[in-house]
């Protein structure tokens, strides 16, 4: 298995993961202190833990800038742990009313745990979350805005809530003045320190000048790509993007005729940044005209830009693509509950599945991508599937994603793709199969015998063997050797 395998420590109230109503978790307080270490495979996924179950996180998070809206998921005791399928990064960010907005760029493979430290803001003692993973030379990285917000707004908290009602404007509480030397003074005292590194320093200076530009109507320079701290900065770029369309007199509104203009005709800026700018254009006619944009995508690749521009849209092109499809599935009412299978892409209906292995022993697994205790189980469910003889039993997982594309990413991670029976339940939360068999929590195991009846609905867990007996027993001691 060519998977990257990580260990990590997992609360043991983790043992299920609630996707419906938000049902307390069974386990005791003295349980929960008790930890348990699992291998998960994340070559292609990003694992965010809540260490302290007594939060309540609301996270949001884009896994590519062409994303219109971030997904949303809320981290707490009854849902302290997510995996997240990404095809190169994950940006995280975490709100607090208008006092602090939290966050931190991850790459694949990385697991990320959630603490929280307490700030003072006017007189409240606030819990400000800690981004900690063991992957990073510089973790002080991930927690900048920690350090800034003790004194003053960072620099996305400025930018989040300054066009907000007064109510919720920093700038009654911390002047820009007073937030634009807080942001200097921090990122000077932590380089001092060496606890960030040379390039995220001059990234944060970047940052205080950016936003002391954008709020006094001040100019910076319209070409910095000799600064890397510049011309690789999405702010600076935003910001360069809005100077230029200003200086032609172009409608911010009017994203074709703007890429348009830029493309042919000379500007202030040098061919790299002004392929930068063409990409923020193309990117927000995605966002806004999906129909214009295959057009406007031929046009940006005629002028050769890097492989990573590149990239970036052909991995959302082939997963808008993958969803799409799914999504039709989901529109027509007909599929609803039917199983779409990850090996042939063929629609079945779950009394088949079983009425196509009679003759077996079926466990019937419900699962998801996003699920942490599912995943940890899945490499016990394998090497449990080799313990037996195929001819007597088979093991069947259902998925209840709503993201086809993590799901698909998932079983090739999980390396799962070999194995024939593996489905997604169509509009799963909505489906009669869903509710007949009541799936409040996953992982959840069902197993049907030799004549298709159920024998359970709720069978034990993969752990400690007990799931292993309790098919063993069914099969009338059937079991072969153990091949580990």
């Amino acid at each position: 298995m060519k998977t990257i395998l990580k260990i990590l420590i997992i609360l043991l109230s983790l043992q299920s993961c609630k996707h419906s109503k938000q049902v307390e978790s069974p386990i005791n307080n003295a349980a929960t202190k008790t930890v348990i270490k699992a291998a998960l495979p994340v070559k292609n996924e990003v694992v965010i833990i809540l260490k302290d179950t007594t939060q309540n996180l609301r996270i949001n998070y884009r896994t590519s800038s062409l994303e219109i809206l971030p997904n949303v998921k809320q981290l707490n005791k009854t849902f302290p742990s997510l995996i997240i399928a990404t095809d190169s990064i994950v940006s995280l960010r975490i709100n607090h009313s208008y006092i602090y907005a939290a966050s931190a760029i991850f790459y694949k493979g990385d697991t990320i745990t959630v603490t929280t430290k307490n700030i003072n803001f006017q007189g409240e003692t606030i819990s400000y979350p800690i981004f900690n993973s063991r992957n990073y030379k510089y973790p002080t990285e991930h927690n900048f805005n920690y350090y800034v917000s003790q004194k003053t707004p960072s620099f996305e908290t400025y930018r989040a809530y300054s066009l907000m009602s007064k109510k919720y404007q920093w700038k009654h509480i911390a002047t820009l003045e007073d937030t634009y030397k807080n942001i200097k003074n921090t990122a000077d005292s932590l380089f001092k320190e060496k606890a960030i590194s040379n390039t995220f320093y001059k990234t944060q200076l970047a940052n205080a000048e950016i936003l002391k530009a954008k709020y006094t109507k001040q100019d910076l320079p319209l070409d910095k790509t000799t600064d890397q701290s510049y011309s690789n900065n999405k702010y600076y770029i935003k910001y360069l993007t809005d100077r230029l369309l200003a200086h032609y007199n172009l409608n911010p509104r009017n994203n074709e005729q703007n890429f348009n203009y830029i493309t042919k005709h000379d500007t202030l800026l040098n061919q790299q940044t002004k392929t930068k700018v063409l990409d923020q254009l193309l990117t927000s006619i995605y966002l806004a005209k999906k129909n214009s944009f295959p057009t406007y995508y031929k046009k940006f690749k005629d002028l050769k830009p890097s492989k990573t521009l590149i990239s970036k849209y052909d991995v959302i092109i082939e997963n808008d693509s993958i969803n799409k499809k799914y999504k039709k599935l989901i529109a027509n009412s007909n599929h609803k509950g039917e199983l779409l299978s990850y090996s042939n892409d063929q629609l079945n209906k779950f009394e088949d599945v079983i009425k196509n292995n009679k003759g077996k022993i079926i466990l019937v697994d419900f699962w998801a991508s996003w699920c942490v205790p599912c995943r940890i189980d899945i490499p016990e469910l394998k090497k449990m599937k080799t313990e037996f003889d195929t001819s007597e039993f088979i093991w069947v997982t259902i998925s209840i994603d709503e993201d086809i594309s993590a799901w698909k990413k998932a079983i090739e991670s999980e390396d799962l793709h070999l194995k024939k029976e593996n489905y997604i339940l169509i509009d799963a939360k909505n489906s009669q199969l869903y509710k007949n068999f009541e799936v409040s929590s996953i992982p959840r195991y069902l197993i049907f015998d030799k004549e298709g009846k159920l024998l359970e609905s709720a069978a034990p867990s993969v752990k400690d063997n007990q799931l292993k007996e309790f098919i063993s027993l069914h099969l009338n001691n059937k079991i072969l050797a153990s091949k580990t």
